[in-house]
């Protein structure tokens, strides 16, 4: 039997919570990564001649593109952050202008 139906409700702290997770948890590791990529270069002659015929130059262009995808992600990071902020400032303000309602129903 399938568990009964939860219902969700989507808070400004846990806006908070998810914004702080990618900004103080997730960025940073990248961008250490990103750092640490450089320290994976081989200079010659680490692969010798005919390593670096047949697999350097793919190393090479394989470091290369991961360090393009490490900072197209890290620069995403930045954007969630910047709007993760502002979607958590409209909820903040949202639920501090909000008022609870109570609906009489009469029979």
């Amino acid at each position: 039997m399938a568990p009964p139906q939860q219902e969700r409700y989507v808070t400004s702290k846990g806006i908070e919570r998810v914004r702080k997770k990618v900004t103080d948890e997730i960025k940073p590791v990248l961008e250490k990564a990103k750092t640490d990529l450089h320290d994976t270069d081989v200079a010659l002659p680490g692969f010798g001649l005919l390593g670096e015929l047949f697999f350097g130059w793919k190393y090479h262009e394989l470091q290369a593109y991961s360090q393009t995808v490490i900072a197209q992600a890290v620069d995403t990071l930045g954007k969630w952050d910047t709007a993760l902020k502002t979607i958590e400032n409209n909820w903040r303000s949202a639920e501090d202008n909000s008022t609870p309602g109570v609906t009489v129903v009469y029979q």
